[in-house]
């Protein structure tokens, strides 16, 4: 009977192992929304011949992948990318994605739990398009690529900080041999490694390694383009919003400046500059193992079940001009960007998981009742972690230990969506922010955080 069983197991393997194509993740849009989100997943491409391992698509492919579904979809803009993260719990034998067991718990689940037998919870790189309804068909369609800018390794073994690969990036992007595509957007990345000299980290590989066996973790900076449409010649930079240590410490837990108020900060820095040209932000956060050692552009980072704290910041890219455009600085256009935290509410009688579609429902939702016209300059996903279901509104705006799933084991997935409100909205609210921080007042929590049931 066994014998039956396992013949039948090997013939399930033998059928099911045959390479498909990347898997677009558009059947699943909200009727009629004007806002959304695609994700391109990789899957088995074919068995080394070398090693005889399974191989996956490459990131490069997902673009390529990305380019033609995008000039099938003539009513749809392109607003930005990320690199997104989807888990999955998979029988090491089966190699395509399509047959994989997708955790339905994107948005919610108990961290990493170890599994018995051939199954394996693994994580795949996926390709995120955030995309808004067009409103001129005729426009062109985005040619996209993108440029990966690695730290290099030092004689002494560690790493580039993230200055010197902006420096990096910048001599390529200026030079003569460089990009000349359009920026859309950049990222910083994380890679992750079973091993503590971080010799696998590849950003074309898509499918990471087991989630038990993370020993560490490499960043990299990812600059997405357009290639059919020629670049301003500016200089890109970036400048870190990070909490402002407020009380506490050493016998007592440690107060930290509030999400909404470092997200205040960002957008009166962004006000003040009419050179800046804003790109793209980010919500990241970094581990310290006091605030003295705290250094957010380190790109490389173990990780430890215990005796390191967690912080999160906010990252803003933006460029300058090389070339003065206008006679005045009064002619440059002024950004207001701010963000909104969109997540699905809890209720009692609703159960505990929330998956990427139920999200994608609530973005949707989200971008139909908002009441003036706004400028959307991205979206990307931010990892919460609450002690249960109905404290992730407070967890938002909780800077302090906000990414160790070591003292607490329950991630949730929330969409972060950045958008300008414009000049009418945005010079009265940067004077707000001005006489709040002058008199130290905390934004109310609502500021930063949409639900919707």
């Amino acid at each position: 009977m066994m014998h039956l069983f396992a013949q039948k197991r090997r013939d399930y393997i033998a059928k099911s192992n045959i390479p498909e194509q990347p898997i677009i993740k558009s059947n699943d849009m909200p009727m009629g929304t004007k806002f959304t989100f695609v994700d391109f997943v990789p899957s088995y491409k074919g068995t080394d011949t070398d090693t005889g391992k399974p191989t996956y698509h490459s990131f490069g492919d997902l673009i390529t992948i990305a380019n033609r579904w995008l000039r099938t979809v003539y009513d749809w803009e392109l607003v930005n990318c990320e690199t997104g993260i989807t888990s999955y719990l998979r029988d090491s034998d089966l190699y395509c994605v399509s047959i994989w067991e997708r955790q339905t718990r994107d948005a919610y689940h108990q961290g990493v739990k170890d599994v018995n037998g051939p199954y394996v919870e693994s994580a795949l790189s996926v390709l995120r398009l955030w995309m808004q309804k067009r409103v001129n068909p005729m426009l062109k369609i985005v040619n996209l690529s993108y440029i990966d800018f690695e730290p290099v390794r030092l004689s002494d073994g560690s790493f580039e900080n993230l200055d010197h690969v902006v420096a990096r990036l910048n001599n390529e992007i200026t030079s003569a041999d460089g990009s000349s595509g359009r920026i859309i957007n950049i990222e910083t990345v994380n890679i992750s490694s079973e091993t503590r000299d971080l010799t696998e980290c590849d950003p074309e590989l898509t499918v990471c390694c087991n989630l038990n066996e993370i020993q560490g973790i490499l960043q990299f900076v990812r600059v997405y383009l357009d290639d059919d449409e020629i670049s301003k010649r500016m200089t890109i930079g970036f400048k870190d919003f990070i909490p402002e240590h407020l009380s506490g410490g050493v016998f007592l837990k440690p107060e930290y400046e509030s999400f909404s108020n470092i997200s205040d900060r960002a957008m009166l820095w962004l006000s003040q500059d009419p050179e800046l040209i804003f790109i793209s932000a980010e919500t990241k956060e970094a581990p310290m193992k006091s605030r003295a050692s705290l250094d957010t552009r380190r790109m490389r980072h173990y990780l430890a079940k215990s005796g390191l704290d967690y912080i999160r910041f906010i990252r803003i890219w933006f460029g300058k001009s090389l070339v003065d455009e206008s006679p005045s600085t009064n002619d440059r256009r002024v950004s207001f960007v701010t963000s909104k935290i969109v997540s699905t509410k809890h209720t009692d009688n609703r159960p505990m998981c929330v998956t990427i579609e139920q999200t994608k429902l609530t973005v949707a939702r989200w971008f139909d009742s908002i009441e003036s016209k706004l400028e959307i300059k991205g979206g990307k996903f931010i990892e919460l972690f609450p002690k249960s279901k109905f404290d992730v509104k407070d967890e938002i705006e909780n800077c302090y230990q906000a990414h160790n799933m070591f003292i607490n084991r329950t991630k949730y997935l929330a969409a972060q969506i950045y958008f300008d409100v414009g000049p009418t909205i945005g010079v009265e609210k940067v004077e707000t922010i001005k006489y709040a921080l002058v008199n130290k007042q905390t934004k109310a929590v609502k500021s930063m955080y949409c639900t919707i049931s």
